[in-house]
Formats: structure tokens, sequence, C-alpha cells
């Protein structure tokens, strides 16, 4: 779902004509509401790069460890391995509205993102270099997605010292083996609510919310 996100700004913000500079503190203005038919390659990187990524980030790291445990983050790396590339399909309605000011030293990014929609995650083998033979795919449908967030940077370059973020999801999603859907295939609840604060630097709170059947599943990993 993060990297449908992702793939949603970058077809916005490539569009977007909103962008203004000003005379005051504020550098940056994109409101934008588009009708979205687009696909997006998003390929995978090996377990050994994700490593290696964590090794020279280690805040990160901490936080990943903190908020999904050593046990999960080592299955999700033995996937990587294995899988190449997703390609993830959008067609639906997106709103963004999203600022950037300064304050003294600091550079501060307002964020607010809506979604209504479906987004289908076709997954391919990392053997499959022609992207030919899906192994599975997922299409959400999507009645409501949010993303709310505030980013404080400093620094030269930036990073980031204070986030609040707020995300949620309403929908459904159904599971394809191959490259075909089963009739009759069950539609999974995807509904889900995610709260984080970084403060100084430091992970001040995460409260993740999902369905049952994904806490147990995560449970059991």
């Amino acid at each position: 779902m993060a990297c449908a996100v992702v793939a949603m700004l970058i077809v916005l913000s490539a569009s977007a004509g909103g962008v203004a500079a000003k005379s005051d503190n504020r550098i940056l203005k994109v409101v934008e509401t588009q009708d979205v038919d687009q696909s997006v390659v998003v390929e995978l990187p090996t377990s050994d790069e994700v490593a290696a990524f964590m090794e020279n980030n280690p805040e990160i790291a901490n936080i990943l460890v903190n908020a999904l445990g050593l046990d999960c983050l080592r299955s999700a790396a033995g996937f990587l391995d294995k899988i190449g590339a997703v390609v993830i399909d959008l067609d639906g309605k997106a709103h963004i509205n999203m600022f950037a000011w300064t304050d003294g030293e600091s550079l501060d990014v307002k964020l607010h993102f809506v979604w209504h929609g479906t987004i289908t995650l076709t997954v391919y083998a990392r053997a499959d270099a022609r992207l030919e033979s899906p192994i599975m795919s997922i299409n959400l449908d999507i009645k409501n997605a949010q993303l709310m967030t505030h980013a404080t940077f400093i620094g030269t370059p930036p990073y980031v010292v204070d986030v609040m973020l707020n995300f949620h999801v309403v929908g459904d999603a159904t599971i394809a083996i191959g490259d075909s859907v089963a009739e009759g295939s069950p539609e999974f609840d995807i509904s889900c609510h995610v709260l984080m604060k970084i403060s100084d630097g430091q992970l001040k709170m995460l409260k993740i919310m999902v369905p049952s059947w994904l806490d147990a599943l995560l449970a059991g990993i």
C-alpha cells in the first residue's frame, strides 16, 4: 500500500501546475484534484541491498525494528530475493493539498492526500525480467484513503526532526493467483489506521490498527 501511495504522489506531482514561489516564507503550494489512470513499475531491492541500507541508516533501522520486530523483517527480506518487481495500476480520483514553508532555519512540509478508486498490484518473480508471467495480483477497492502528515526539517542537507503522520484506509481486497481471478474469490477487509509521531529525531508514538485477520497473520510470523 505504501508503494501505491508514493506512486500516486509521483503521478500527481509530475502533472501539478500549482507550484509557486512567494515573497513570504511559503516556498511551495500544490493543490490538485485529478482522475488517474496510470501504471507504475516498482523494481524491488534485494535483501542484501536492504541490509546495506539499514546498516548505513541506523535511525531508520531502529524505527522499523521497534515497529515490526526482527522476525517480521527477516521474513520480509526472504521474499525480496524471490520477488523482483510489482506493477501498480491506478484507476480512480486523487486529491493532493501540499504546502512547504520556511521558519527561521527550519523547513516545514504539510500534506493532505485523498484517494478513491482501485489499485491493482501485480507481482512478478525476480527471474521474470520481462514481466510476462505474474505470480499473483491483488486488487484493492478503496472507498476512502487519506494521508495527513506534517514534517519539519533542519540543517544542510536537511534532515527530519519532527513528523506527525495520520493514515487511514477503508476498503476491500481480492487476490488472484497467476493471471486470472477465480470465481467466488473471497474479499478481505483492508481497513487500517496508522498514527506516528517523531520528535527531535526520535520515535515517540506508533499505533497501527489493522483488520483482525491481518493481526492474527502477523502474530504468527
